[in-house]
């Protein structure tokens, strides 16, 4: 549920900050990853599970804590396809990606 967080909304503003509006295009120079003027970038982040097993974590508030409490700035979201996935219940999946991801 959106709601199990305890935070306040008073990081508003810092969410809206995403690593792709911090940075710009990344890509990888050697054996790093490098915004659009050359800085490095570190990624943290974690991946969910199957979105048809534990779709219960497939949240915007699971996204926002992991962010806040965490500190991730990339998170892997595994969309099921087969196993009761999106063949059998394609706007319930391509749902819970776009939660996750907006």
């Amino acid at each position: 549920d959106d709601d199990d967080d305890d935070d306040d909304d008073d990081d508003e503003e810092e969410s809206k900050d995403s690593i792709v509006k911090k940075h710009g295009f990344l890509k990888v120079q050697g054996n790093k990853v490098v915004d659009e003027s050359g800085q490095v970038v570190r990624l943290r982040g974690m991946s969910l599970f199957w979105s048809q097993w534990k779709p219960q974590f497939w949240t915007a508030g699971t996204t926002r804590w992991l962010k806040k409490k965490w500190g991730i700035t990339l998170l892997r979201c595994p969309m099921a396809v087969e196993a009761d996935g999106y063949l059998t219940h394609p706007e319930e999946e391509m749902g819970k990606m776009k939660t996750v991801v907006e």
